[in-house]
């Protein structure tokens, strides 16, 4: 089984869309994949369709013991698994002070390693103890950006983490991708973002870049990943080949 985080310290650049639809990219090519919401704020959960109630098992109670990782799993037919989340995990810092518990979720994960292919964990966009957790647990890193120069201010800060992390808590942490999501190519500054970017991360740079389109904002409201909404349109098939290239299928 490999582990991949989706992962960004900067918000609004397409992190919990591109978990959703690469996991939904890599169902459709044959993988068994479950998807992982470390986010509080529970966007993946919600873009498939899933609305958790007081008594649904989510990675607050997997992380904390209450709950088994499997029994928590939803499993739906068509679609990748999900190990649900929400605002209960805010307080998961403080209801677990434990030591090593930055390796609470990777010793979850081989609870159902002989069940998946391929793990995709969504974080939160900011560095905290999920996000270790989440660093701590994976085999490499997946870097969604935006063609924004705001945006690469957070890139050394996002790779300072990633180093430290695969310094003392993880040394086969990789950057397995880096891309461009909401891609314009008229515009002019996307292409210099797209050539420094090319520049800086050689190899780990896609080639792919997910186009702006309707389709994504139209399919989270009806709960459903993009290439299951609508598979004909750009974002589908940019996402298709997006996850082709990045895992080598």
């Amino acid at each position: 089984m490999e582990v991949y985080t989706i992962i960004n310290q900067k918000g609004g650049v397409g992190k919990t869309t591109s978990a959703v639809n690469i996991a939904a990219a890599l169902n459709r090519l044959k993988k068994k994949v479950l998807i992982v919401d470390m986010d509080p704020q529970g966007s993946a959960t919600v873009s498939t369709g899933i609305i958790t109630k007081g008594d649904t098992k989510t990675t607050f109670e997997v992380l904390t013991g209450a709950a088994d990782i499997e029994s928590a799993i939803i499993k739906r037919e068509g679609v990748p698994d999900l190990l649900a989340c929400d605002l209960r995990l805010t307080s998961f810092k403080d209801t677990n002070d434990e030591p090593g518990k930055e390796f609470i979720l990777k010793e979850r994960l081989e609870e159902v390693a002989g069940f998946y292919d391929i793990v995709i964990i969504d974080t939160p966009p900011a560095l905290s103890m999920l996000t270790l957790n989440a660093l701590t647990a994976c085999d490499g890193v997946i870097i969604p950006m935006v063609a924004e120069y705001l945006a690469l201010n957070g890139v050394a800060q996002l790779l300072n983490t990633i180093n430290t992390v695969k310094k003392r808590l993880n040394n086969k942490l990789e950057i397995k991708g880096v891309f461009l999501t909401r891609y314009d190519k008229r515009k002019i500054i996307g292409q210099e973002i797209a050539a420094n970017l090319q520049e800086f991360f050689k190899n780990a740079f896609c080639k792919t870049y997910i186009r702006e389109n309707v389709a994504v904002t139209e399919s989270q409201s009806a709960g459903q990943d993009v290439i299951n909404f609508n598979p004909e349109c750009n974002a589908a098939a940019d996402y298709m080949e997006l996850t082709k290239e990045i895992f080598k299928i």
